[in-house]
């Protein structure tokens, strides 16, 4: 299937730029938190595996995933970091 989504241009990049930053803001007080308070706990050790674990499952079915998404890259880097 041909991918009809626009080439990433400069000034487009730029646009995402808040929203990366966005993320970043809250993905890295989150995942600092986990790392002091909860996966050190015995009940929680597991956590860190399991992000891993998804994150390479996701990285082995990337192919099949991108064929299968048809939508732009804003909803492209919106949709990997939820």
């Amino acid at each position: 299937m041909a991918s009809t989504s626009i080439p990433l241009s400069k000034p487009l990049a730029l646009g995402y730029l808040p929203l990366v930053l966005a993320l970043g803001v809250l993905l890295v007080p989150t995942i600092v938190r986990l790392t002091k308070e909860v996966w050190p706990l015995d009940e929680q050790a597991h956590g860190p595996i399991i992000v891993l674990v998804v994150l390479y499952l996701l990285w082995q079915q990337r192919g099949i995933l991108a064929e299968e998404f048809t939508g732009g890259l804003l909803l492209r880097v919106v949709g990997w970091s939820l």
